[in-house]
C-alpha cells in the first residue's frame, strides 16, 4: 500500500488522519462526553438509591419482624391471662353454685324445723288440751264419788299440764 507513495503524500494522510481524529476527539468531549459522563453519573446515583432503598427495606423487614415478635409474645401472654381469668371466673362460679346448694339444703333444713315446731305447737295448743279435757271427763266419771278422788284429779291434771 505504501509502494507507490510519497512520502509526502504518507504524511499529508497521516495529518489528515490526526486532524479527522482531533475533530471528533473534539467534538466527542465537547458535546457527547458530557451527555454520555452524565448518563453515568445518572445511573451510579440510580443504583446507589437503589441500594439505600434495599438497605432501608431490610432495616423495614428486620424491625417488621421485631414487631411481629413483640405482638406475638403480646398475644401469648393475652391468651394466658384470658385463660387464668376464665378459670378464676369458672372457679367462682363453682363456688357460688356451691353456696347456693348449701343455702338451699340450710334452707329445707329449717324448714323441716319449722313443719316439725309448727306440727309440735299444734299437737300441744290443739291435741294435748283435748286428751287432757277427754281425759278429766273420764276420770270425773270414774271417781265422781269420792272427795279424795276429785282432789286426785285436781292432781293429775296440774301434773299433766306441767309436764308440758
Amino acid at each position: 500500500m505504501f509502494n507507490n507513495m510519497s512520502y509526502l503524500s504518507i504524511f499529508f494522510r497521516l495529518f489528515n488522519f490526526a486532524i479527522i481524529m482531533g475533530i471528533f476527539y473534539y467534538i466527542f468531549k465537547k458535546y457527547i462526553k458530557e451527555g454520555i459522563m452524565k448518563q453515568i453519573n445518572d445511573r451510579i446515583e440510580y443504583l446507589k438509591n437503589i441500594k439505600d432503598e434495599q438497605i432501608a427495606l431490610i432495616e423495614n423487614a428486620k424491625q417488621l419482624d421485631i414487631d411481629i415478635n413483640q405482638q406475638n409474645k403480646l398475644t401469648q401472654d393475652l391468651l394466658y391471662k384470658l385463660d387464668r381469668w376464665k378459670s378464676v371466673i369458672q372457679t367462682e362460679q363453682e363456688d357460688k353454685l356451691k353456696k347456693l346448694d348449701s343455702i338451699k339444703v340450710d334452707i329445707q333444713n329449717k324448714q323441716a324445723i319449722k313443719n316439725n315446731l309448727l306440727s309440735q305447737k299444734i299437737v300441744y295448743s290443739h291435741v294435748i288440751p283435748q286428751i287432757i279435757e277427754d281425759n278429766k271427763i273420764e276420770i270425773l266419771k270414774e271417781f265422781s264419788d269420792n272427795k279424795e278422788a276429785v282432789r286426785y284429779q285436781k292432781d293429775i291434771i296440774a301434773f299433766i299440764k306441767k309436764s308440758l
